[in-house]
């Protein structure tokens, strides 16, 4: 870079000097008219953008104090401190029928605690009563899909308050649980608080044979389906077997009458006697054999007969011709 000349030198020098003297008199007019030329100091842009970004989540209708303590919190994370700008905040994110409730604080104007009043206001306009609350805690039904403590946050959104400490509350809260969790939790109700149960009770809903039914009423099914069972296999037993015995004599008297009836069982024997009974015809089938050679006994009652007819072939047989 070259090395500005003496001429430079003294011409900046004399623009210098022109500038100071038109700001030195620009500031005796103003001065004169009661005006400055010094700016505000400007807010850190950082805080300029944070105060914009803020986004604050929709109203809970159920639980306005956890709803504003919620907005709290990002106020303070955006540094944000203006009592209007905290009320704007909140105003803006009501619905037409939430912001009905505090209209009057809305119509008043600006205020220097607008925003606490506009906290009070709604919490005690729109906090249910504990008679509604009782109410309402009645109607939840038992625990299902849900994990146990996540009924027990749900109570206590419901009451406003932590249960901790009310008995009547813990005792509603076991109520709900499952009847094979109930049976444990309540011999541990004494010892240890509803959120030290509610753990106990999320470690139990996790353990798979916690999720069949009720251990009582599984014992009793079991016992009672042991005992049908056993009824039900007996008399099947007993029905098969007679079954068996029937279909035995009666496969005995077709062999029986096809072996004595030369022409297929239709035509009696030559000579024979018109006059002969059934009874007669059943003593003629009892002391014969069958095609294998086994008598009527044998064939019904195998090893087991107590009696046999002569010539039977059963295998082992003493008893032929008793």
């Amino acid at each position: 870079m070259e090395r500005p000349t003496p001429q430079q030198v003294e011409r900046a020098r004399a623009d210098l000097l022109t500038a100071q003297q038109t700001i030195a008199a620009s500031n005796e007019l103003l001065a004169a008219a009661g005006l400055s030329m010094e700016m505000p100091p400007r807010p850190p842009l950082g805080m300029e953008i944070n105060a914009v970004a803020v986004k604050l989540p929709a109203l809970w209708p159920d639980n306005p104090r956890k709803w504003f303590l919620n907005c709290e919190a990002k106020f303070r994370l955006h540094k944000i401190t203006a009592q209007q700008t905290m009320f704007d905040h909140c105003i803006n994110v009501m619905t037409a029928e939430q912001s009905d409730v505090v209209m009057d604080l809305m119509e008043r104007g600006p205020s220097p605690t607008c925003y606490d009043d506009l906290k009070q206001a709604y919490i005690e306009r729109r906090t249910p009563s504990t008679a509604e609350r009782i109410q309402r805690l009645r109607k939840l039904g038992p625990v299902t899909d849900q994990r146990p403590s996540d009924l027990l946050r749900l109570m206590e959104r419901i009451l406003g308050r932590s249960i901790e400490g009310d008995e009547i509350a813990k005792e509603e809260f076991v109520r709900r649980l499952p009847a094979q969790t109930q049976l444990i939790i309540r011999s541990q109700a004494d010892l240890f608080t509803v959120e030290k149960l509610a753990q106990m009770a999320d470690r139990l809903a996790s353990v798979p044979v916690m999720q069949e039914m009720s251990p009582n009423f599984a014992v009793t099914q079991a016992e009672a389906s042991r005992e049908d069972d056993v009824t039900t296999l007996a008399s099947l037993h007993q029905q098969l077997a007679k079954l068996m015995t029937s279909n035995d004599v009666i496969s005995a008297e077709v062999a029986e009458l096809k072996r004595s009836t030369p022409y297929g069982g239709n035509r009696r024997a030559r000579g024979g006697s018109r006059s002969e009974t059934i009874p007669s015809r059943r003593s003629r089938m009892y002391r014969g054999l069958n095609a294998d050679g086994l008598c009527w006994y044998h064939l019904v009652w195998g090893a087991n007969a107590n009696k046999c007819s002569e010539g039977c072939r059963q295998a082992g047989n003493s008893r032929a011709g008793r």
